[in-house]
């Protein structure tokens, strides 16, 4: 569960940054 999360917010944060 805690990696689902973690690789959620990495890939919301990624998707912001470009």
């Amino acid at each position: 569960m805690c990696h689902f999360v973690l690789m959620v917010i990495l890939m919301i944060s990624c998707c912001i940054m470009s």
